[in-house]
């Protein structure tokens, strides 16, 4: 497949927005998480310093 004809196709935009959209609201609460506990993390560290 040729990368202009890809991005020449009107609709392709919008369906990999679409998609990468619904792939990163998945990810947020899993990445929140996260750094909720390594925030945790970093402001037990400075108090017990």
């Amino acid at each position: 497949m040729d990368l202009s004809s890809l991005f020449s196709d009107p609709l392709l935009l919008p369906a990999l927005l679409i998609a990468a959209g619904q792939v990163t609201c998945r990810l947020l609460p899993l990445l929140s998480k996260r750094a909720n506990k390594l925030a945790v993390r970093l402001i037990r560290a400075k108090r017990s310093k």
